[in-house]
């Protein structure tokens, strides 16, 4: 109940008036794969690559594979994905 009066209060402060950002070209474009329709063949391969990852991740956090180990694209790919966003 406080969150609830907590946002109309929120929405009195601001007279009323919608805050938000409009996603660009490039966010509405990953919207758009992230949630479009797949087929069970595409639900399963990637079930099945999510689990290899996830096996893979674990072993090089065990320290059993070596990031030198990975190609220069795959450590640059993870170098961007753990950079911070801004």
């Amino acid at each position: 109940m406080t969150a609830l009066k907590a946002e109309i209060d929120s929405i009195f402060e601001k007279n009323f008036r919608l805050d938000f950002r409009y996603p660009t070209q490039q966010q509405i474009k990953k919207l758009k794969r992230i949630h479009r329709d797949m087929s069970k063949t595409e639900k399963a391969t990637i079930k099945r690559d999510l689990e290899g990852l996830e096996r893979t991740l674990k072993r090089l956090d065990a320290g059993e594979i070596s990031p030198d180990s990975l190609s220069a694209n795959v450590q640059e790919l993870l170098r961007a994905l753990t950079r911070p966003e801004g």
